[in-house]
């Protein structure tokens, strides 16, 4: 779940920013008074940053929030046409946001990337559609209650619209869980904040603020997936060896660090395949990721990873290092085999007829003191203390005092 949170935090704290801005009449004030230009700042500068970066996603739902933000400050009013346009992008939108989410990232510029923003420039001749007196029956269907429950109280959007909003969040949680990427985070909160600007169903402040919001956890989700191709491993999710640089030059005082192994992992990785053992790294990396105690894991290089404990000594961490231990190794690994090899192991790796693997790490764990005073002392402790874990036997946790010790 770590993972998962620290993507939405960004756009949860610009959602509640905004939130709270829009309760003081002195920032509503002055925030009304930008509102001519800033929503086309964010969203032409997101855009441009999408194109710069490749991110042809960004760039689609960017401009399908463009759209939106002009049709409601060009054409959403009281009038019929007005509430038929209102209707017609608060269904698009959503389905828009939840659509382009599941594309690929391509070269805007690429046939298929220029086929893609015409779909979406394209929509802006259906709202005019709708919105002709001619067609008038069809946008009473579309506005049309499916239950017989009054919302006005609520919100002015359509039942249709209602059913669209909750359709794409769903589909947006699920990509989440599956990818939690900055992008598929910035998605859900853009959604989240496209309704809050729709649902009042008229033109103003709210509307342009919540617009401005959706477009701008889109360009921090751009910069944050930029940050993470940079410093985040793409095998596990985890950070990488640059960003514990990072991190360990910026340690001090008290702390501790512990350098976590996968047993037997060269065999494993002969005998099953590199594809194999790439999903053996992603699920010891899930378990890291998740060690209690305050720990940020980076993935150190092959199937070695580290875990960094600030403000905590080696007695604080053991426990949870221990439970981390516990829990790769009652896990397992499930092996998918072709019928031609049915139940190949090696001897060294226990198997229960079912395909599934026993799996183990070792850890070795030391903390800053006078024997280590610098991160990069505290590494090559922890990491001495790792190699002896596997010479006793593997599947210990080891602390850089020779007296401490787990072992199952």
């Amino acid at each position: 779940m770590k993972p998962i949170i620290s993507r939405l935090l960004p756009g949860f704290a610009i959602l509640v920013a905004a939130i709270l801005l829009l309760q003081t009449a002195g920032s509503r004030h002055a925030l009304a008074a930008l509102l001519p230009a800033l929503p086309w700042t964010v969203l032409g500068g997101g855009i441009l940053l999408g194109w710069v970066f490749h991110r042809s996603r960004i760039v689609l739902a960017l401009t399908a929030l463009a759209l939106a933000h002009w049709a409601m400050v060009s054409f959403v009013g009281p009038t019929g046409s007005g509430r038929a346009v209102l209707a017609a992008v608060a269904i698009l939108l959503p389905i828009d946001l939840a659509v382009i989410q599941l594309l690929p990232d391509r070269d805007p510029l690429s046939r298929r990337g220029r086929w893609d923003l015409a779909v979406v420039l394209g929509q802006v001749l259906l709202v005019a559609w709708i919105s002709r007196p001619a067609i008038a029956p069809l946008a009473s269907l579309i506005q049309h209650p499916l239950i017989g429950v009054p919302l006005a109280p609520l919100t002015a959007l359509p039942h249709l619209a209602l059913l669209a909003f909750a359709g794409a969040l769903a589909a947006l949680v699920v990509a989440l869980l599956k990818q939690p990427g900055a992008v598929e985070a910035g998605f859900l909160w853009a959604l989240v904040a496209a309704f809050l600007a729709l649902r009042s169903g008229r033109p103003g402040v709210e509307s342009g603020v919540y617009l401005t919001v959706a477009a701008l956890t889109l360009v921090v989700a751009v910069v944050e997936a930029s940050r993470q191709l940079a410093y985040g491993d793409d095998l596990t999710g985890l950070p990488a060896r640059r960003a514990l640089e990072e991190t360990m030059a910026g340690l001090a005082g008290h702390y501790a660090i512990a350098m976590v192994d996968v047993d037997h992992f060269k065999k494993f990785n002969d005998r099953h395949g590199h594809t194999v053992g790439d999903q053996l790294l992603r699920k010891v990396g899930a378990a890291l990721g998740d060690v209690g105690g305050g720990g940020e894991a980076f993935r150190y290089g092959g199937e070695e990873f580290a875990v960094v404990f600030d403000g905590k000594s080696v007695e604080d961490v053991l426990p949870h290092l221990e439970a981390m231990r516990k829990a790769v190794e009652s896990a397992g690994f499930v092996v998918r085999r072709p019928p031609s090899r049915p139940n190949v192991v090696s001897p060294r790796e226990p198997f229960d007829g079912t395909g599934r693997v026993t799996v183990t790490v070792s850890v070795g764990v030391a903390e800053a003191g006078r024997r280590h005073p610098t991160p990069g002392d505290v590494i090559k402790a922890a990491d001495a203390a790792l190699y002896r874990a596997k010479r006793a036997g593997r599947n210990r946790v080891f602390s850089a005092d020779p007296a401490t010790a787990t072992m199952p």
